[in-house]
């Protein structure tokens, strides 16, 4: 599934992804296209990286993607944590990639 992507990076907490972005950002590397967030990170809430994200102005201009089992969430729920995408586990890799496709189509917002 790594088909027009140059890298796929994973970190095993949402406390070590945020703090490989702000690394990134602090030495002006570069940021990555988008971000895919598991709800569900076992012992720890993926909605923790989703309060992190909402109050660093610098996070929201970088898409994200929620990959999730939960089937109770909706637009409203993108709309709250400024996500741009929501797709249920149980759409597979399909609609995953499809999700994927859609915000790589976007204009590339400046980060």
């Amino acid at each position: 599934m790594q088909s027009g992507f140059s890298s796929i990076i994973k970190t095993p907490s949402a406390e070590a992804a945020h703090a490989r972005l702000e690394k990134a950002r602090i030495d002006k590397e570069d940021l990555p296209d988008v971000i895919l967030l598991d709800i569900d990170l076992g012992s720890e809430s993926g909605f923790d990286f989703l309060r992190v994200r909402y109050m660093t102005p610098w996070l929201l201009r970088i898409p994200l993607v929620v990959w999730t089992k939960l089937a109770n969430h909706n637009q409203s729920f993108c709309d709250v944590f400024k996500v741009q995408a929501y797709v249920q586990k149980s759409a597979g890799e399909y609609g995953l990639s499809k999700a994927l496709e859609n915000i790589m189509r976007q204009p590339s917002q400046d980060k």
